[in-house]
């Protein structure tokens, strides 16, 4: 039988209950951040400070000199992290489309039509498919598809295409090309892949 919700509680009630189990809790900065940042999300931030029992139970009591003003530096500390991270990320993700296109547009705006430009075992026909979708579901909002849907016939060169594409399917893309095509976008990143030290199948598929 499953058990019934739980009450939604003040931000009162939440003070009141981490100091019935402990915590130390100053009321200016738990009503600055309670109503901004909720109850349940500030919670992954002082789990680790719960007791644990001797069977390995962890319990609703906090250890001493446990602090709400740690569960929120602990808190900020790891959003400023995710910031730095997605950041990166998007640097990487949208240097990686302008690496891909430069390769695929050298010998015309539309070269990624061509199957000839992947790997035989790379499944061309359905990713056009799939980048067809994108270009669907974009073209209510972008005006760039709008523009080239009505002045070039639904012919979008990779530049176009590659902004709305998924990051899965630019990565798709790359796994698609060659072994040359691979390692001279990837050295473009300062990678250096050294076949030779890969496995048998690693090296293989590196070197076709």
């Amino acid at each position: 039988m499953t058990k019934p919700l739980k009450p939604a509680t003040t931000v009162a009630d939440h003070i009141e209950r981490l100091r019935q189990r402990g915590m130390d809790v100053d009321d200016g900065q738990a009503y600055q951040w309670l109503p901004n940042v909720s109850y349940y999300r500030l919670s992954a931030y002082w789990y680790p400070a719960r007791r644990v029992d001797d069977t390995d139970t962890v319990l609703d009591e906090f250890k001493a000199g446990t602090t709400f003003s740690d569960a929120v530096a602990l808190y900020e500390a790891d959003r400023k992290l995710r910031t730095l991270v997605h950041d990166g990320m998007e640097r990487i993700e949208i240097a990686m489309r302008t690496r891909l296109g430069e390769l695929l547009c050298s010998e015309s705006p539309v070269s990624y039509k061509d199957p000839a430009m992947f790997r035989s075992e790379f499944d061309h026909g359905q990713w056009l498919a799939t980048a067809q979708k994108r270009v669907d579901r974009s073209a209510r909002t972008s005006d760039s598809i709008k523009h080239y849907r009505s002045t070039y016939g639904s012919n979008y060169p990779f530049w176009v295409l590659a902004e709305v594409l998924d990051f899965s399917d630019i990565s798709h893309l790359y796994n698609g090309l060659p072994a040359l095509a691979q390692r001279a976008i990837a050295e473009s990143f300062g990678i250096t892949i050294h076949p030779e030290t890969l496995s048998r199948e690693q090296y293989r598929k590196a070197t076709r």
